[in-house]
């Protein structure tokens, strides 16, 4: 068993020599991390001490049990210790407990510098702080001052530099109004003469706007009452024409209205009649093949305006109309391009008068359309005429005898379509279809 604690002692020699020797050769990035490193080492040597402790106590050993108060000893330092019924102050090696006390001393140590390493950094922080902020209250009383002596610099350079340009004009100045003074009798001189030369030209140029205004006014004057006479004469003409195509259209829709009703009251008759329960006579029937007759004449003159002489006679018409149009259109031009502008540019009311005649030449065209019957007349009335046609044959060969009812349904079929192409007459008069391209003029 002192074979025991005599190694137990030496290995606890060892150890607190090497925590000693630990601690002095480590050296951290700061005093607060050797300070940490040697209170883990002095942890770790307590609490290998105190485990061995326990265990030895554990075994109620007095030998170990001195152990333990040699170990207390030398952490409590001065407390003495009983030994056979009588308190003495214990006294371990040298070497071992001047290294222990070396190691707590110097923690102390190290402690009572950090505090005053901490104090006097946080006197110098303030200090530093202090100074910085002085620093840089200076650093702007400076700044401001330097941006005022350079706005001043920059003032009294620019002025300088401004009085130089100044004298320098004035240099310039003063040798032009030398040179200018110097020239000044030949200069009136030359200008006198150049003035008097510009006012006899004036004067001439004068003379010759005047005589130029008068014969442009005089020009203006004629050509003005001869624009005038023709547009007149072209509107009276207009007048007349339109007229007669209106009484024409008008002419044309009532006799067709006047027929329309004729062949309704003629099926209306017949139909009485064959419903009635007997056939209609040869005499009636003669009564309508004269009403017949008077409708085909009717169209008959209808349709020949539409395709002959009368046709003709409008067209001649028309062209005079558009042949006056012209003549009054090239003088209003020729009263146009007299009177450009400074730019020459044309006046406004040339585009006026363009435009206005694009508009008749549309109506050009309607009129042509309305008296060739292109809007569907001259289709309608030679179906018209075929119809009627039929229908007189088939009544005029009927000899002393009675209409049957197939040659009557073949004829009443004929009169439904009779009334059907006197109804689209009707509608085309006067009216111009769509799609037409009203900007060709005739």
């Amino acid at each position: 068993m002192t074979l025991e604690v005599m190694l137990l002692n030496d290995v606890m020699d060892t150890m607190l020599q090497r925590a000693g020797e630990e601690s002095q050769e480590y050296t951290g990035p700061t005093k607060m991390h050797q300070l940490l490193h040697l209170l883990k080492k002095e942890q770790t040597i307590y609490n290998t001490v105190f485990h061995e402790l326990i265990r030895q106590v554990s075994v109620d050993c007095a030998d170990r049990g001195e152990l333990l108060s040699k170990i207390r000893l030398e952490l409590l330092w001065n407390v003495p210790v009983r030994k056979s019924g009588v308190f003495l102050p214990y006294s371990p090696p040298m070497s071992v407990q001047e290294r222990y006390v070396q190691m707590l001393d110097q923690i102390a140590r190290q402690m009572i510098e950090f505090y005053k390493d901490l104090v006097t950094q946080r006197v110098m922080d303030q200090r530093i702080l202090e100074e910085l902020y002085n620093f840089k209250n200076v650093i702007e009383e400076l700044t401001r001052e330097l941006c005022l002596v350079r706005a001043h610099d920059m003032k009294l350079t620019k002025e300088a530099e401004r009085a130089q340009k100044d004298l320098a004009q004035a240099l310039l100045d003063a040798e032009k109004n030398a040179k200018i003074v110097e020239e000044y009798h030949d200069l009136y001189s030359l200008q006198r003469g150049r003035m008097e030369n510009d006012i006899r030209q004036l004067m001439e140029e004068r003379d010759i706007w005047s005589s130029a205004t008068y014969e442009l006014a005089l020009k203006d004057t004629a050509d003005l009452a001869m624009l005038q006479r023709l547009t007149e004469k072209w509107k009276l003409s207009l007048d007349k024409f339109k007229q007669e195509v209106e009484c024409t259209e008008v002419s044309t829709k009532e006799k067709a209205q006047v027929t329309r009703d004729g062949l309704l009251k003629w099926q209306q008759l017949f139909q009485e009649s064959w419903f009635a329960g007997y056939t209609i006579s040869y005499r009636t029937s003669f009564a309508f093949l004269l009403s017949d007759f008077e409708k085909k004449m009717f169209l008959f003159e209808k349709s020949e305006k539409f395709t002959g002489d009368t046709l003709v006679s409008r067209y001649d018409s028309l062209k005079i109309i558009k042949h006056l149009q012209e003549s009054w259109a090239d003088v209003g031009f020729g009263v146009f391009n007299r009177h450009k502008n400074m730019e020459g540019n044309m006046p406004p009311e040339r585009q006026y008068m363009e435009e206005l005649l694009k508009t008749i030449g549309r109506l050009y065209k309607e009129y042509e359309i309305r008296i060739n019957g292109d809007n569907g007349i001259s289709k309608v009335l030679p179906n018209l005429l075929n119809s009627l046609d039929f229908c007189y044959y088939k009544l005029e060969n009927i000899e002393f005898s009675n209409i049957y009812l197939e040659e009557w349904e073949e004829i009443s079929e004929k009169v439904n379509e009779m009334k059907s192409q006197l109804d689209a007459l009707i509608n085309l008069i006067d009216t111009i279809p769509q799609g037409v391209d009203m900007d060709s003029g005739l």
